[in-house]
């Protein structure tokens, strides 16, 4: 057995995490991307999931006057339904019944093009 995958059974079997090292002006960048998302993650609800008919979405209202569109997107990336939405109500309601069973990706964008929420979700009826 080589030394890496050694190395890799030894932390598979002592629960290390095994992490490649990053070149440190990487690893910076890197660490403000990560809290930038996490930052903008963590103001968004969506529930429930897996969803049925309906999907719920609330946001912490910061732009009262923007308009936003949400796309729901199969797998492939194709466009199932497109709405846009006005930032300072905090709630939107999807129906999703036109919209058949499996794993989808919801995205919101701001009128500029910015994504400002994406993420995965699953329609099981």
């Amino acid at each position: 057995m080589d030394s890496f995958s050694n190395t890799l059974s030894q932390d598979l079997l002592t629960d290390q995490r095994f992490y490649p090292e990053i070149p440190e002006e990487e690893a910076e960048l890197h660490s403000a991307d990560q809290d930038s998302i996490s930052w903008r993650q963590s103001d968004w609800n969506i529930y429930p999931v897996p969803a049925n008919d309906e999907l719920q979405i609330e946001w912490k209202v910061t732009d009262r006057n923007a308009i936003w569109q949400i796309r729901i997107m199969d797998v492939m990336g194709r466009e199932l339904l497109t709405q846009s939405i006005q930032a300072a109500s905090g709630h939107q309601l999807l129906y999703l019944d036109e919209i058949r069973t499996g794993i989808f990706y919801i995205a919101i964008s701001s009128q500029s093009g910015e994504i400002l929420h994406q993420s995965p979700f699953v329609i099981h009826r």
